[in-house]
């Protein structure tokens, strides 16, 4: 009898110690926080600033994919685009840096449905001179937004400081099936013939719509018409 209180005590313990190991190794229920090797952020001496070197300067809600096909969902997230870091919060709210290559990053905001995925059209997001895109919409042809960010410095003639200054440039690519991002002609003749079965159509479409070719919003709206039909 006592060997098999014995025995029994063994393997509630033993249960026990697995399913705290399960909690830690799961980060409380976000298996990211452990299958991702993360490094802690080293935040430089404060200097003064102009710009941002980062997609969005808040951490938001973001459903992750690495180049091995994993994915995660729900990791609160934000992408320095001059550095190609891939930043997270893990569960105590400290800052990491993800050392596992990303394909994509699709940053979320919860309260207007609004997302933002970005890609760098097969190579990793964290890699050392990766491209970086933001995918505005996809289909049988894909725009997107490369966007470039670099920094300088910078000291003002009548100031004795010096300002770390960060540049944001962005402009507008098409990608069709297999092929590389290409850069985007902003004129009618050039977009509609893009779809070249749905080419009437678009032209319609566009004097239809009165679409501003200079303007983001409306090129994406055009997409989205010939991408749908």
């Amino acid at each position: 009898m006592k060997k098999t209180l014995l025995l029994l005590a063994v393997v509630i313990v033993a249960n026990a110690d697995a399913q705290s190991y399960s909690h830690v190794g799961e980060s409380n229920g976000n298996p990211f926080l452990s299958d991702v090797n993360g490094r802690p952020l080293l935040i430089a001496a404060n200097y003064a600033t102009e710009g941002s070197p980062f997609f969005l300067n808040d951490y938001r809600p973001a459903r992750i994919v690495l180049m091995d096909g994993k994915s995660y969902s729900n990791v609160k997230v934000k992408y320095n685009v001059a550095e190609r870091l891939v930043q997270y919060l893990d569960k105590d709210g400290k800052e990491m840096i993800a050392d596992k290559l990303v394909r994509t990053l699709e940053l979320r905001t919860p309260e207007t449905g609004e997302n933002f995925l970005l890609e760098s059209a097969g190579q990793a997001l964290n890699s050392t001179g990766a491209t970086v895109y933001q995918v505005l919409d996809s289909g049988s042809v894909r725009l997107l937004k490369k966007i470039v960010i670099t920094s300088r410095e910078d000291k003002p003639y009548t100031s004795a400081s010096t300002i770390h200054v960060f540049d944001r440039k962005e402009s507008l690519f098409y990608q069709t099936p297999g092929g590389q991002p290409q850069k985007l002609e902003r004129n009618k003749s050039f977009v509609s013939g893009l779809f070249k079965d749905r080419y009437a159509q678009l032209v319609a479409y566009a004097e239809n719509n009165h679409i501003n070719f200079k303007d983001e919003q409306d090129l994406t709206l055009l997409f989205r018409y010939g991408n749908a039909h």
